[in-house]
């Protein structure tokens, strides 16, 4: 277990991290939209911008749902092999970072949804479902480790 604490806090980190990113991320999408738009060269440059902004306004998020799927993982083993009285903690933090990991794939729809390149769209959209699915998963397994520990 404390292998497990030492990658937590590492995440912890990690995490905290990611939302001062995020927040730098948002700032650069406002900046974009502020630049100037009185000529095609100026218009087309804002374009650029702006989809450079939120493309890595998107990225920022996903990678906050590898993580929450990473520390999901911890938290089934906290639950499964931990002391059996941290069962539920374990079982707690698995359902906080399931939600962590859905509302960054949230934020990443919704920045996709002003990317104008389909490739991109299609890859960070791909990969931000396959983390939640994989993130369901984890869940799913610490619930059923959560369930176990209280019938033994």
């Amino acid at each position: 277990m404390r292998e497990v604490q030492l990658a937590a806090d590492e995440a912890r980190a990690t995490l905290r991290d990611l939302a001062d990113r995020d927040a730098v991320a948002f700032d650069a999408v406002m900046a974009a939209f502020k630049l100037p738009k009185g000529t095609d060269q100026e218009r087309a440059a804002r374009r650029a911008a702006i989809q450079e902004a939120m493309v890595g306004a998107a990225r920022v998020p996903l990678e906050t749902a590898r993580v929450a799927v990473e520390v999901a993982g911890l938290a089934r083993e906290v639950t499964a092999d931990g002391n059996p009285s941290a069962s539920s903690d374990g079982a707690a933090a698995g359902e906080l970072l399931a939600a962590a990991c859905r509302a960054a794939a949230r934020n990443v729809e919704i920045n996709v949804d002003s990317i104008a390149g389909p490739e991109m769209k299609s890859t960070l959209l791909a990969e931000a479902g396959e983390l939640v699915r994989r993130c369901d998963d984890v869940w799913t397994a610490t619930t059923e480790a959560f369930r176990a520990r209280l019938a033994g």
